[in-house]
């Protein structure tokens, strides 16, 4: 792509420490045993990701180290960790190399704490916010860049001159690599009825599988639950929250059960998508973009509904967490039920145009922010969505129109958000 007629504004990220293999990812001034990333590559293969951005502007992306940066550029000090969370990063923000700090009272550098993947929860963006007063650095010199779409409203509900990025990346990124799937609307699904696919372990998640055993709702459920790690076998505090203790005791042995479960999907295991010693996903390679996909199609074609468990579900941390589960539904024509925090949908309503089905989909349980409720609403309309299948295959069948145009409300929104963040960063320098 010819490019020299763009314009192009330089973006200079600055580092405090490097060696003779070159710069090392900042963070390890206040955390020398954990790994960082190095923030380089969210902005040269997301930000200047050119193919993508239609107006002719890139960047040029420098990297300075922190003793030659001068009064009259700007540039940025970038942190990346993935799971390193706010309230963990407050106990040593003090330990912030003192030339950082220096070049931020008195040049044009600003620190950007990138966390791009996750969504930080009221308290610990409170927590933060209170570490940066301590060390009396200038709170409009500070980004915080996350995927909580709540994050201008704490930002205001604290008078806060922080300046805060809801980042698009997840939604650019994971939508990125489906681009290059070849997935026709299909009405000859001969799966279960409903799919709900679960990886990390929650105590929401849990609890949701439990409800489908007391629910007699396996046989219509394409479920799976390959975590990581698990829960102790006699814990019964992932279902506190969620169920009457009453019943907790009256199922503790299917709960031991459920405890110690791992379960692939009807197709994960046939397809050998996951490693059944490590539990790690198999990542496939397609012909185009070398993309790794670590699904298996056949689980969306094959099912009507997607009961999609978002990472976030307790309300009290105030949080709302898109992530590219939520986006799942609408590439691969499925109607979404969400098992996520208060007001998920109301906020992915604001963001995207999707259609969610209203008129056939009682999705009123968004409103409740009693966790247990909402949950409990949720099941219900499954219960009730269940009892209807004939309606509902007809229904799918009759509207295919809606199906594909929330496919292509996807895939043509995600790279104007893109966008947004590239202008973000653009209007800084």
């Amino acid at each position: 792509m010819e490019t020299h007629d763009w314009e192009i504004k330089k973006l200079n990220l600055v580092y405090t420490n490097w060696n003779d293999n070159g710069f090392i990812p900042n963070g390890y001034d206040m955390f020398s045993d954990i790994l960082f990333f190095d923030s380089n590559g969210f902005f040269s293969t997301y930000i200047n990701h050119i193919e993508d951005v239609t107006q002719k502007k890139k960047f040029e992306i420098t990297k300075q180290k922190i003793n030659d940066i001068n009064i009259d550029d700007t540039y940025f000090y970038a942190i990346s960790h993935p799971n390193l969370r706010y309230n963990e990063l407050s106990v040593n923000l003090n330990k912030l190399s003192k030339n950082v700090i220096d070049a931020v009272n008195t040049k044009k550098l600003y620190i950007v704490f990138m966390f791009e993947h996750e969504s930080p929860t009221i308290e610990e963006f409170y927590s933060l916010l209170n570490a940066f007063k301590e060390i009396q650095i200038p709170l409009n010199k500070i980004i915080l860049v996350n995927n909580n779409l709540k994050l201008q409203e704490y930002k205001n509900r604290f008078n806060t001159d922080i300046i805060c990025l809801k980042t698009n990346f997840i939604d650019y990124s994971s939508t990125e690599v489906l681009n290059y799937l070849n997935f026709d609307f299909d009405t000859n699904k001969n799966g279960k009825f409903f799919m709900c696919r679960n990886r990390n372990i929650k105590n929401h998640r849990q609890s949701l599988i439990l409800h489908f055993h007391l629910n007699s709702l396996l046989e219509d459920i394409n479920y799976s639950l390959v975590p990581q790690y698990q829960y102790n076998e006699h814990d019964i505090h992932p279902y506190s929250n969620y169920f009457d203790n009453s019943v907790i005791q009256e199922n503790l042995d299917l709960i031991y059960e459920l405890n110690k479960q791992i379960k692939f999907d009807d197709y994960e295991k046939n397809e050998g998508v996951i490693d059944t010693n490590t539990l790690e996903f198999v990542f496939k390679e397609d012909g185009f973009f070398g993309n790794r996909v670590p699904e298996v199609m056949e689980s969306f074609k094959n099912s009507y509904f997607n009961i999609i468990t978002e990472t976030q579900h307790e309300s009290k941390n105030n949080s709302v967490h898109i992530t590219e589960k939520t986006f799942r539904p609408f590439f691969y024509y499925q109607f979404p039920i969400f098992v996520a925090s208060y007001h998920h949908i109301k906020f992915l309503k604001q963001e995207y145009d999707f259609d969610l089905f209203d008129d056939v989909i009682n999705h009123s349980y968004d409103d409740e922010i009693n966790d247990k409720i909402r949950m409990n609403m949720v099941v219900d309309e499954i219960k009730r969505i269940n009892d209807n299948k004939s309606f509902y295959k007809n229904f799918y069948a009759e509207n295919k129109d809606r199906f594909l145009r929330n496919r292509k409300i996807l895939l043509d929104t995600v790279s104007i958000k893109k966008k947004k963040d590239f202008d973000f960063f653009w209007n800084l320098l």
